[in-house]
């Protein structure tokens, strides 16, 4: 985790498990899913804020 002007970004083991998912997927797909990588380094990073807006947006609401 790295912390630049309060924005927290996440490399993706942490991207990974605050998804819930294996670290490959992440690697395999984070393209798709629209996320804007930062490197530092030779590590991708993304912002947390940007991974919860996905998160958000993938939750579909339930009626019974």
């Amino acid at each position: 985790m790295l912390n630049v002007k309060n924005e927290v970004y996440l490399n993706i083991p942490e991207s990974a498990k605050k998804i819930g998912r294996a670290n490959q997927t992440v690697y395999q797909h984070w393209r798709k899913w629209g996320w804007k990588p930062y490197k530092f380094g030779q590590t991708l990073l993304f912002r947390e804020s940007q991974i919860q807006s996905w998160l958000e947006e993938q939750i579909t609401e339930l009626t019974v």
